[in-house]
């Protein structure tokens, strides 16, 4: 066997993904590599582009010239995240994940499959191929975003460490810089979705077992996407509405796609669709406070709905109509729907805004023609929204000057200004489309507003115009079936009802935990080696079995407070034991708390309506 064959071997067995990528990547043209003798006879790479040539690592001695390269990293500590562009020959790589504990993570990302086909002919990395916390990425922009998406969360951001291998900046400047902004967004949107959590705590947890109780009389859209897979859609658009001012252009046009295409209506666009004489085939709401305005003087009951886990509660109960869900409301009712039914629903991404929430469902239902129109994502013509809000100008200037503004491209090619939040809606739909499979299409049928990279420019006419078949989506909605029968909605009711009993279970290995903490600051303070050991397997088994319950997503919502506060301090900082006992008793105390707040919002909102 080669060292080739080896090397793929071990990403077959420990990089699945990589591997199906590798089997049908062509290396690029452009650039050639080859392997010469350094001064002290080790091999070492040299790139060849557009005329220029480029080491990669040291022509006297590679690998000291590695361990330089990775001495900046020595002094980081425990759950760092280390993002690597280039693997260039490897030497680095190895000698910076020969350095990690197993609570770090490195992400390496080349974009070069040349390259890294060359490397991995040359030095044998098993090794390092089958490492748990090594993930490796090759030219492919889907895991590119993935990895990066699920390698930043709020509990690391201040631990990860970003590093260029030597003229990777020069040879890839497009790549290094896309891969800077891609993490500065993913930084963006988990620090926006951190303080979304901890500032919507209370009604989060309140509209979720509210739609929990609701959920068990209505659908989902598991139930929706079997009926619309008897359906051939490779040719029927679904037509996300949006709010933007660009819709008062061609809202009378939307008639004509009635029967041609799915016309999914969001929240603030509801009233100038029906005011123009439109009925939605779905209206969707997703906002936890979402406007009361949005939805006057029209009756949303009309037509079917599309609800989330935290849609605002006022507004599941007002409309009587037949709605779906697009997640579960919680993890303890997930758990409920998948024992007893035996599926899971399609996980819808959010960018942050109703729209991008649209476009995701849209996605998962089956459509391979996603149209936007409203969809402006700026301040066109200076207002912020289309004329069915009746936002007057005092108002609308007002609303303007709250926000971050930035100026953006627009479809005709003018600068228009948006804010710092509809442009990171933007670049999400960007990013989206950067993933999506061939036989996919978004078009951007606005007529106005930002630019969207990846989006086909049409206007909605030509859209429609192009429509070919059509489907009654108002009698297919009218047909989905209920997500449960009797029998199925008394079971889960009767397992909900035992959670108070449960929570009281969780409450009493909390009060351990707390007991095991004090015993363990304690232990520590006497220097007893042999206690502090049997007390830390104690607490952390502990702390595993609480850290599993189902409804742990609940109490973090009660608890969101103290669990971001902790947890930054816990991992940002060297902490002697009595320290992390301190904090591990404050931890505990707030979910004592959020353990008794969950008990009665459970029989507010659920229990006691039935």
């Amino acid at each position: 066997m080669t060292i080739y064959e080896k090397n793929m071997q071990a990403i077959r067995e420990h990089h699945v993904r990589l591997h199906e990528y590798l089997e049908t990547a062509q290396p690029e043209q452009s650039v050639e590599i080859r392997y010469e003798a350094a001064e002290d006879e080790m091999l070492y790479p040299i790139v060849t582009k557009g005329g220029l040539e480029y080491r990669l690592n040291s022509k006297y001695n590679p690998k000291e010239a590695s361990m330089q390269y990775v001495s900046q990293f020595e002094k980081e500590g425990s759950y760092s995240v280390f993002f690597l562009l280039g693997f260039g020959d490897g030497r680095s790589i190895e000698a910076l994940a020969q350095t990690l504990d197993e609570t770090m993570t490195l992400i390496v990302y080349e974009p070069s499959v040349a390259i890294f086909q060359k490397t991995l002919e040359t030095f044998d990395y098993t090794e390092l191929l089958k490492k748990k916390n090594v993930y490796l990425i090759v030219e492919s922009e889907n895991m590119l975003q993935d990895y990066l998406e699920s390698g930043i969360s709020f509990n690391n951001i201040r631990m990860m460490r970003l590093g260029i291998l030597p003229n990777y900046d020069s040879i890839y400047p497009k790549e290094c810089k896309h891969m800077l902004e891609t993490m500065i967004y993913f930084m963006n949107k988990t620090k926006i979705y951190r303080n979304t959590i901890y500032n919507f705590r209370d009604e989060f947890a309140a509209h979720a077992l509210s739609n929990m109780y609701d959920y068990l009389w209505q659908t989902d859209t598991h139930y929706l996407k079997e009926c619309l897979a008897e359906e051939d859609l490779s040719d029927v658009p679904a037509i996300i509405v949006a709010a933007g001012p660009s819709l008062n252009k061609n809202v009378q046009e939307l008639k004509r796609a009635k029967g041609k295409a799915l016309i999914l209506v969001v929240d603030a666009a509801l009233r100038a669709v029906v005011n123009a004489g439109i009925t939605p085939d779905l209206g969707m709401t997703v906002d936890a406070r979402v406007a009361d305005r949005f939805f006057e003087g029209i009756d949303i009951s009309t037509f079917p709905f599309v609800f989330e886990a935290i849609s605002r509660e006022e507004i599941v109960k007002r409309h009587t109509g037949k709605h779906f869900y697009d997640e579960f409301p919680c993890n303890m009712f997930a758990k409920a729907v998948i024992e007893k039914k035996g599926y899971v629903l399609d996980d819808i991404l959010t960018g942050g805004s109703i729209s991008t929430s649209a476009f995701s469902l849209v996605k998962a239902l089956g459509f391979k023609k996603i149209v936007f129109i409203g969809q402006d994502l700026a301040f066109t013509g200076g207002q912020s929204y289309n004329s069915g809000l009746k936002m007057d100008e005092k108002e609308n200037e007002q609303h303007q000057k709250k926000r971050v503004i930035v100026q953006v491209k627009g479809n005709d090619g003018t600068m228009l200004d948006t804010d710092y939040q509809m442009d990171m809606y933007r670049k999400w739909i960007e990013n989206e489309i950067l993933k999506l499979p061939e036989d996919i299409t978004v078009i951007n049928a606005t007529e106005g507003g930002a630019k969207i990279e990846g989006a086909k420019v049409m206007t909605l006419k030509e859209v429609i115009d192009s429509c070919t078949k059509e489907i009654d989506f108002e009698k297919l909605l009218q047909e989905v079936p209920l997500a449960f029968s009797e029998e199925e909605r008394q079971d889960i009711i009767n397992e909900i009802k035992e959670e108070p009993k449960r929570l009281e279970e969780v409450k009493e290995n909390i009060k351990k935990a707390t007991k095991v903490a004090e015993q363990l600051e304690q232990a520590s303070k006497d220097g007893n080696v042999e206690e502090q050991k049997k007390l830390l397997t104690e607490f952390g088994n502990l702390n595993e079995e609480i850290q599993k319950e189902p409804v742990q997503d609940l109490l973090l919502y009660y608890n969101s407070e103290i669990e971001f506060s902790i947890g930054d301090d816990v991992l940002s900082a060297d902490l002697t034991i009595p320290d992390l006992c301190n904090r591990a008793k404050a931890w505990y105390k707030g979910y004592e708390s959020a353990v008794d707040r969950l008990i009665a919002d459970l029989h507010e909102k659920f229990i006691d309506r039935l």
